[in-house]
Protein backbone atom coordinates (compact mmCIF):
# COMPACT_ATOMS: atom_id res chain seq x y z
CA UNK A 1 0.00 0.00 0.00
CA UNK A 2 1.40 3.17 -0.86
CA UNK A 3 0.98 6.08 1.62
CA UNK A 4 1.62 8.87 -0.47
CA UNK A 5 -1.55 7.98 -3.06
CA UNK A 6 -3.64 6.17 -0.09
CA UNK A 7 -3.83 2.94 -2.32
CA UNK A 8 -1.78 0.57 -3.76
CA UNK A 9 -0.29 1.33 -7.44
CA UNK A 10 -2.26 -0.18 -10.13
CA UNK A 11 0.23 -0.73 -12.36
CA UNK A 12 2.31 -2.94 -10.38
CA UNK A 13 -0.38 -5.45 -9.01
CA UNK A 14 -3.29 -5.23 -12.76
CA UNK A 15 0.20 -5.45 -15.16
CA UNK A 16 -1.67 -7.68 -17.73
CA UNK A 17 1.56 -8.97 -18.77
CA UNK A 18 2.16 -10.38 -15.05
CA UNK A 19 -1.03 -11.35 -14.30
CA UNK A 20 -0.30 -13.96 -18.00
CA UNK A 21 2.66 -14.91 -17.03
CA UNK A 22 1.85 -16.01 -13.64
CA UNK A 23 -1.50 -18.29 -14.93
CA UNK A 24 1.03 -19.89 -17.59
CA UNK A 25 3.91 -20.74 -15.43
CA UNK A 26 1.31 -22.77 -13.05
CA UNK A 27 -0.34 -26.33 -14.48
CA UNK A 28 -2.77 -25.59 -11.57
CA UNK A 29 -3.93 -21.96 -12.62
CA UNK A 30 -4.51 -23.31 -15.93
CA UNK A 31 -6.65 -25.91 -14.75
CA UNK A 32 -8.49 -23.13 -11.96
CA UNK A 33 -8.94 -20.91 -15.13
CA UNK A 34 -10.19 -23.81 -17.01
CA UNK A 35 -12.62 -25.06 -14.30
CA UNK A 36 -13.94 -21.71 -14.09
CA UNK A 37 -14.65 -21.42 -17.42
CA UNK A 38 -16.66 -24.77 -17.03
CA UNK A 39 -18.40 -23.73 -13.73
CA UNK A 40 -19.64 -20.34 -15.69
CA UNK A 41 -21.20 -22.08 -18.96
CA UNK A 42 -22.45 -24.95 -16.71
CA UNK A 43 -24.49 -22.13 -14.67
CA UNK A 44 -25.71 -19.84 -17.20
CA UNK A 45 -26.43 -23.01 -19.05
CA UNK A 46 -28.74 -24.40 -16.76
CA UNK A 47 -30.18 -21.24 -15.51
CA UNK A 48 -30.98 -20.89 -19.41
CA UNK A 49 -32.00 -24.17 -19.97
CA UNK A 50 -34.74 -23.89 -17.05
CA UNK A 51 -35.74 -20.71 -19.39
CA UNK A 52 -36.46 -22.15 -22.41
CA UNK A 53 -38.21 -25.15 -20.55
CA UNK A 54 -40.65 -22.85 -18.78
CA UNK A 55 -40.88 -21.02 -22.33
CA UNK A 56 -42.16 -24.99 -23.83
CA UNK A 57 -44.17 -25.60 -21.36
CA UNK A 58 -46.69 -22.33 -20.87
CA UNK A 59 -45.26 -21.45 -17.56
CA UNK A 60 -42.99 -18.82 -18.20
CA UNK A 61 -44.63 -15.92 -16.90
CA UNK A 62 -45.89 -17.29 -13.78
CA UNK A 63 -42.28 -17.71 -12.97
CA UNK A 64 -40.94 -14.62 -13.79
CA UNK A 65 -40.20 -13.71 -9.95
CA UNK A 66 -38.28 -16.71 -9.04
CA UNK A 67 -36.51 -16.68 -12.64
CA UNK A 68 -35.63 -13.38 -11.69
CA UNK A 69 -34.81 -13.83 -7.75
CA UNK A 70 -32.93 -17.14 -9.12
CA UNK A 71 -30.45 -14.76 -11.87
CA UNK A 72 -30.12 -12.38 -9.32
CA UNK A 73 -28.77 -15.09 -7.18
CA UNK A 74 -26.83 -16.98 -9.88
CA UNK A 75 -24.63 -13.42 -10.63
CA UNK A 76 -23.85 -13.09 -7.18
CA UNK A 77 -22.24 -16.33 -6.89
CA UNK A 78 -20.70 -15.94 -10.11
CA UNK A 79 -18.71 -13.38 -8.56
CA UNK A 80 -17.83 -9.53 -9.04
CA UNK A 81 -18.15 -9.50 -12.65
CA UNK A 82 -21.07 -10.60 -12.95
CA UNK A 83 -22.71 -8.95 -10.02
CA UNK A 84 -21.14 -5.83 -11.89
CA UNK A 85 -23.32 -7.02 -15.56
CA UNK A 86 -26.70 -7.34 -13.49
CA UNK A 87 -26.09 -3.77 -12.42
CA UNK A 88 -25.44 -2.72 -15.51
CA UNK A 89 -28.76 -4.80 -16.85
CA UNK A 90 -30.84 -3.02 -14.31
CA UNK A 91 -30.88 0.01 -15.90
CA UNK A 92 -31.38 -1.29 -19.30
CA UNK A 93 -35.21 -1.47 -20.69
CA UNK A 94 -34.60 -1.90 -24.01
CA UNK A 95 -32.12 -5.33 -23.15
CA UNK A 96 -34.33 -6.91 -19.88
CA UNK A 97 -37.90 -7.21 -18.94
CA UNK A 98 -39.27 -4.73 -16.04
CA UNK A 99 -39.44 -7.48 -13.10
CA UNK A 100 -36.21 -8.75 -14.40
CA UNK A 101 -34.85 -5.30 -14.18
CA UNK A 102 -36.40 -4.65 -10.40
CA UNK A 103 -34.70 -7.63 -9.38
CA UNK A 104 -31.37 -6.76 -10.35
CA UNK A 105 -31.53 -3.23 -8.87
CA UNK A 106 -30.84 -5.06 -5.67
CA UNK A 107 -27.24 -5.97 -6.78
CA UNK A 108 -27.09 -2.05 -7.10
CA UNK A 109 -27.68 -1.77 -3.15
CA UNK A 110 -27.45 -4.92 -1.36
CA UNK A 111 -24.59 -6.56 -2.66
CA UNK A 112 -23.45 -9.47 -0.20
CA UNK A 113 -19.88 -8.98 1.33
CA UNK A 114 -17.10 -11.60 0.93
CA UNK A 115 -15.84 -13.54 4.60
CA UNK A 116 -13.69 -11.14 6.91
CA UNK A 117 -10.97 -13.71 6.95
CA UNK A 118 -10.48 -13.64 3.18
CA UNK A 119 -10.69 -9.69 3.50
CA UNK A 120 -8.48 -9.55 6.69
CA UNK A 121 -5.60 -12.09 5.18
CA UNK A 122 -6.08 -9.95 2.00
CA UNK A 123 -4.97 -6.96 3.73
CA UNK A 124 -2.25 -8.79 5.59
CA UNK A 125 -0.99 -9.96 2.29
CA UNK A 126 -0.66 -6.69 1.12
CA UNK A 127 1.38 -4.95 3.84
CA UNK A 128 3.37 -8.09 5.01
CA UNK A 129 2.69 -7.89 8.80
CA UNK A 130 -0.24 -9.04 10.93
CA UNK A 131 -3.11 -6.82 11.46
CA UNK A 132 -2.38 -5.80 14.90
CA UNK A 133 1.13 -4.83 13.92
CA UNK A 134 -0.28 -2.05 12.05
CA UNK A 135 -3.89 -1.13 13.20
CA UNK A 136 -5.02 -0.57 16.97
CA UNK A 137 -8.52 -1.63 16.03
CA UNK A 138 -10.07 -2.35 12.81
CA UNK A 139 -13.91 -2.78 12.42
CA UNK A 140 -15.41 -6.64 11.89
CA UNK A 141 -18.01 -5.48 10.33
CA UNK A 142 -17.82 -3.79 6.61
CA UNK A 143 -18.98 0.01 6.43
CA UNK A 144 -19.78 -0.70 2.56
CA UNK A 145 -19.73 -3.51 -0.07
CA UNK A 146 -19.96 -3.11 -3.49
CA UNK A 147 -19.47 -5.23 -6.73
CA UNK A 148 -15.83 -5.42 -6.48
CA UNK A 149 -14.62 -5.44 -3.12
CA UNK A 150 -15.70 -3.91 0.26
CA UNK A 151 -14.44 -1.02 3.01
CA UNK A 152 -13.22 -1.18 6.42
CA UNK A 153 -13.15 1.08 9.58
CA UNK A 154 -9.47 0.90 11.32
CA UNK A 155 -6.90 2.85 13.37
CA UNK A 156 -3.85 2.87 12.71
CA UNK A 157 -1.41 1.88 15.50
CA UNK A 158 1.60 4.65 14.53
CA UNK A 159 -0.56 7.39 14.34
CA UNK A 160 -3.70 6.56 16.34
CA UNK A 161 -5.63 8.06 12.64
CA UNK A 162 -8.36 6.87 11.75
CA UNK A 163 -8.77 5.45 8.41
CA UNK A 164 -10.81 3.34 5.87
CA UNK A 165 -9.24 0.16 4.55
CA UNK A 166 -10.80 -0.99 0.84
CA UNK A 167 -10.33 -4.34 -0.41
CA UNK A 168 -10.93 -5.19 -4.08
CA UNK A 169 -12.29 -8.99 -4.22
CA UNK A 170 -9.26 -11.37 -5.54
CA UNK A 171 -12.29 -13.12 -7.57
CA UNK A 172 -11.83 -10.08 -10.05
Amino acid sequence: LSRQSGSRDAESSLNAEKVRNKVLESRGAILSLISRGVEIVLSLGLYWSALVYDFLVGRDEEVVPFRARQLRNLLCDLGPSFVKAGQVLANRPDIIREDYMSELCILQDDVPSFPNEIAFGIIEEELGQPLEAVFSRISSETIAAASLGQVYRATLRATGEDVAIKIISQSL
